[in-house]
């Protein structure tokens, strides 16, 4: 039986997260309470309502966050498994490298049950159409300004069965993946199925801030707004009932948010959107900084911009204000960047002037502001432990100017311009952002050490501005660090300059593969040997000899939990990567994997790439 495999790392005590969620609520209304009545007097007005407003927020953020997301704990469903689904694939085309659609396309080919194949290729990339011929796989093509939901139409009038699975380009899927989501089509009620995408790398290294938002989102909010009924349309990847599409006119014209428009007017005919609750693809957490930023800009964006969509149902059953909260919950993320940055205007103008008594009586506020502070932060961590809660915060300062500049482009209606070879939204506004607040504590925490400037509220404020300064230092330096282990682009044209790379470090992720992540390090050779070894494939040299192990997919059976270890390649040149392919497929063993993706490489997990 499949199950989650995030559902262990979630806490599962319910009676501590709701201690911890009432203690954190009653606080915060007391702390607010005594702010408002007792610590006006003598204050600059706009100063002090924008710290009571900023303060309001978080009080509001939390609620807001605690009602949608309820106890700390994954929904605990199983997913009814489909033997034989009825279902083609249309893989979406946007900007992304044509390494990455090879490998989505490969995957699609892999899966167990499906039909036709077609790559919706929205700009008419001629590497694609290439690699569309290469692959002999059916290819419709759109263009750069046009509909993408009027494309994804085309594609679905070609699809002769009655589902779709529509998934992007970035990610690759596992075989089971229909059989996993079909089943759920056994409601006549539901028109879409939500698919899991986990955003993976070897040790979560390299994007830990965006693999939390997946633990939170699809481990907690997916399975609860799905009890609900109020599930919104809102992942990456779907499967979707032909007739469901059909008889709400097609996903054209649905604007820039595709989905999200697509999923409201579904509810709004009587439409279901169900969710599986188990990872049935992967994609590689983002390889730098900026194409982290576009990933989060096109979700934010998306989220935002069914919010003005004039054409949008809301006066039905299935489209009430549950369900519209749910869109409103990308409005969280916006308001957090503008409460940080309030807030840390705030903090220098304090250092400065007495425009705000932040202390009224320090003992008062350190019993009241530290008790909403501390059961807060305890919540946050009960609910965060399993991403990392300092990488929650790091990752709040990466997203600050990106979400301030994403909210106005949706609410004005202007479009997001987000493109993998442009700029991120919001990304140069942010670092200089990050710059001046760094070199701006910096110099405070130089003057308060030096005794060259005192905070005017006494010994007490000037010691609660040196720790902030030096907590919010730590926190900006974290988010500027390069991480320990970069992903790296597919841009090497020789293995030799693979092998440059290994060399410098124990182990170098180099691109994305068809069940994960290729990976280079000082034990290959051997590694490749077992793999070999394991599937009965004959030894080889050179290039043939790159077919490494790459990721491990835990499954649940009645016997026991046990690894798969499947198979992919390194992504190196086209060239090489279709010798390797050629050379593959005319060995049995591979034909055999190809049939039956679940054949396991007993014993041999990720460790043995990565730590031989």
């Amino acid at each position: 039986m499949l199950t989650d495999p995030q559902s262990g790392s979630v806490a599962a005590d319910s009676q501590t997260a709701d201690r911890l969620r009432l203690t954190a609520l009653v606080t915060g209304l007391i702390y607010l309470g005594w702010r408002l009545v007792f610590t006006f007097s003598g204050a600059n007005p706009v100063m002090f309502f924008l710290l009571v407003a900023a303060e309001a927020f978080g009080m509001l953020r939390l609620w807001m966050e605690v009602s949608l997301i309820g106890d700390p704990r994954p929904v605990e469903r199983q997913p009814k498994i489909c033997e034989a689904p009825n279902a083609d694939v249309v893989v979406i085309v946007t900007d992304e490298p044509a390494s990455e659609v090879r490998a989505a396309v490969l995957s699609a080919q892999l899966t167990r049950g499906s039909g036709k194949l077609i790559i919706a290729d929205r700009d008419n990339r001629p590497e694609v159409a290439e690699l569309a011929l290469r692959l002999k796989v059916e290819r419709v093509i759109g263009s750069l300004d046009g509909d993408l939901g009027e494309l994804i139409d085309i594609a679905l009038s070609r699809c002769p069965s009655l589902y779709t699975l529509l998934m992007p380009a970035d990610l690759v899927v596992l075989p089971d993946v229909l059989e996993a989501t079909s089943g759920a089509f056994d409601d006549p009620d539901v028109g879409v199925v939500l698919c899991r995408i986990e955003n993976t790398n070897a040790a979560n290294a390299v994007d830990f801030g965006g693999y939390g938002e997946h633990q939170l989102r699809d481990s907690l909010m997916l399975g609860k707004a799905h009890d609900r009924g109020v599930l919104p349309w809102w992942s990456d990847m779907a499967v979707v009932r032909k007739a469901a599409i059909e008889a709400i006119g097609g996903m054209t014209h649905a604007g820039s948010a595709v989905t999200m428009s697509t999923g409201l007017r579904l509810q709004a005919d009587g439409w279901r959107v169900a969710d599986v609750p188990v990872v049935v693809a992967r994609r590689l957490a983002p390889w730098s900084d900026d194409h982290h930023l576009h990933r989060w800009a096109r979700d934010l964006y998306e989220h935002l911009a069914v919010l003005v969509d004039s054409d949008a149902p809301r006066k039905n059953e299935h489209s009430t204000r549950l369900s519209r909260s749910g869109y409103r919950a990308a409005g969280i993320h916006v308001g957090r960047s503008i409460q940080r940055i309030v807030l840390v205007g705030i903090l220098f103008t304090t250092m400065f002037t007495s425009s705000l008594p932040l202390v009224a009586n320090p003992i008062v506020l350190i019993v009241l502001w530290g008790a909403w502070m501390g059961s807060s932060v305890a919540l946050r961590y009960d609910a965060t432990r399993s991403v990392g809660f300092t990488a929650w915060i790091i990752n709040d300062l990466l997203l600050l100017t990106t979400n301030v500049a994403v909210a106005w482009r949706a609410l004005s209606g202007r479009p997001l311009q987000s493109r993998l070879t442009e700029p991120a939204p919001g990304r140069q506004a942010r670092r200089i952002f990050l710059m001046v607040l760094q070199v701006g504590l910096s110099g405070a925490l130089l003057a308060f050490s030096t005794g060259t400037l005192r905070a005017p509220h006494g010994d007490f404020a000037t010691l609660v501005m040196f720790g902030m300064s030096v907590w919010l230092i730590v926190m900006v330096l974290q988010a500027n660090m390069v991480p320990g282990l970069r992903q790296v682009r597919q841009n090497f044209r020789t293995f030799e300059a693979l092998e440059v790379l290994a060399s410098k470090s124990r182990m170098s992720v180099i691109g994305v593969s068809p069940f994960g992540i290729g990976v280079v390090s000082e034990a290959s050779l051997e590694v490749g040997t077992r793999i070999r070894l394991a599937f009965g494939l004959p030894q080889a040299d050179g290039e043939l000899a790159r077919i490494e192990v790459s990721t491990r997919v835990k499954r649940s059976s009645p016997e026991g939990t046990h690894h798969v270890a499947y198979l992919a390649f390194a992504l190196l040149t086209d060239d090489q990567m279709d010798r390797v392919i050629e050379y593959c497929s005319v060995v049995s063993a591979m034909r055999a994997l190809r049939d039956n993706p679940g054949v396991a490489a007993e014993g041999l997990t990720i460790a043995d790439v990565g730590h031989d």
